[in-house]
């Protein structure tokens, strides 16, 4: 007979492992509520406050799941990826449910408050379709198979051409900043007169462009790409430092982001685990960063002094718009601003304008092809801007696009579920490299 602990134990596991399919047949059947919704939607019937509380509610439930279900750490993709995502789009919904619409969409330009409902319910889509699409397939090791000495040549290769493109990427940033153009123009005067410069065109300017948006990002990206120890990982950081202080003196927000969290997945592969108060010390630094980094967009990096920044953390103001929020709030109406992309693209999709259906995907495709541009008069199309004509026309720059937005954009609602569920080899990838690398 067992005794009555092994008995306990024997119940706890099979309560544990209970609760996966019941959690995975839960997450399904908030998708068909949710797809349910949106196919019987009713843009003169829709509560606002109740689509916010779910949303919030879902979110927390999905991580929830997770971590503490199907036991993702903190630093994987899984988690990473959930955690930004709901950061630039739950944001709003958020604050709609713990104060009030007026705060909550104080830096949006306009306001299509059935539009924001509908972005509201296909966010949760999305979110329950990455559910689905993380924990329906099982990760198996299948590296070993691919692991042989040329590995190695490769890893070098891809260094040497890593090291190529930062050195450019450098030397182009350093030569335009020393004759005063360029990021100087964004650290003196702020990221509006950059803007208004690069728009002047010509092969410097292009090849600043190239350097910021390319050569330095996908430079660093692939660096890390080829580390192979605990070490190496280490004596790599100072060098991604400095890639992310560069973009970030460019204006660039969303490179940095990308990289830092790609560092910091990267680093629990290498089993570089970062504790709990360093986690919360690296919180509070992106909550300081994300509105200060749009007021240095705004006034430049030389008039960021100490009064500018106790006005941001009094005022909590990154905006005019947003002046009078206390500063967590500020933050969160920040990183919200990228929910009225979605509100945008749903409120002109399919009423005004019909799906893409991909073809910005197969546009994208043509500036690798030599001269096509030139001979079809073809070029790729910039949803950045395309939102900006419909939200904003008068701003200088496009405020970018959500994943979200583009998948919607390009399908519709079976294009969030497609695009959201194909989470899976991203996750896949990850866990085998984690397994792989603690051989």
């Amino acid at each position: 007979m067992y005794s009555t602990s092994i008995k306990n134990d024997f119940e706890f596991i099979g309560i544990y492992f209970l609760l996966k399919p019941v959690t995975y047949i839960t997450q399904l059947f908030l998708l068909f509520i949710f797809l349910t919704w949106y196919y019987f939607w009713d843009s003169s019937n829709y509560d606002l406050d109740l689509i916010s509380n779910i949303s919030t509610f879902n979110t927390l439930f999905t991580f929830i799941c997770l971590k503490y279900i199907y036991r993702f750490p903190f630093q994987s993709f899984a988690i990473l990826f959930l955690v930004a995502f709901s950061a630039f789009h739950l944001a709003p919904m958020l604050l709609v449910t713990i104060l009030d619409e007026k705060i909550a969409f104080a830096g949006f330009s306009a306001i299509y408050h059935s539009s924001i409902a509908l972005a509201a319910l296909i966010y949760n889509i999305a979110i329950n379709s990455y559910f689905l699409g993380t924990t329906s397939f099982k990760s198996k090791n299948n590296l070993d198979r691919f692991v042989e000495k040329k590995n190695k040549i490769v890893s070098i290769y891809l260094r040497i051409l890593a090291i190529c493109m930062l050195s450019l990427a450098f030397m182009i940033v350093f030569y335009q900043s020393l004759n005063g153009t360029g990021i100087a123009i964004s650290i003196n005067e702020g990221y509006r007169d950059f803007i208004s410069w690069k728009q002047q065109g010509g092969v410097q300017i292009s090849l600043l462009m190239a350097s910021l948006n390319w050569f330095i990002p996908w430079g660093a990206l692939i660096y890390i790409s080829t580390v192979r120890s605990k070490s190496e990982m280490m004596r790599t950081l100072p060098l991604l430092l400095i890639c992310i202080l560069v973009m970030i003196l460019a204006g660039d927000r969303t490179g940095p982001i990308v990289l830092i969290f790609s560092t910091f997945s990267i680093m629990y592969i290498f089993n570089i685990k970062v504790s709990g108060s360093r986690s919360l010390l690296g919180l509070i630094i992106v909550l300081i960063a994300i509105p200060a980094l749009s007021m240095i967009r705004r006034v430049g990096v030389s008039n960021f002094d100490i009064e500018t920044l106790s006005t941001l953390f009094i005022l909590g103001a990154s905006s005019t718009s947003h002046v009078g929020s206390f500063f967590l709030i500020s933050v969160l109406q920040e990183t919200g601003l990228t929910l009225q992309t979605v509100m945008g693209t749903v409120y002109q999709v399919p009423k005004y304008e019909n799906f893409h259906f991909g073809m910005d995907y197969i546009l994208s495709l043509i500036p690798a092809i030599p001269f096509f541009s030139v001979l079809t008069d073809l070029s790729p199309n910039s949803n950045s801007q395309w939102i900006k004509y419909i939200l904003f026309p008068d701003r200088a720059a496009g405020p970018g696009f959500s994943i979200l937005a583009e998948s919607f954009l390009q399908f519709g609602v079976i294009g969030v579920v497609i695009v959201f569920f194909c989470s899976w080899p991203f996750n896949k990838v990850f866990l085998a490299l984690h397994t792989f690398l603690q051989k």
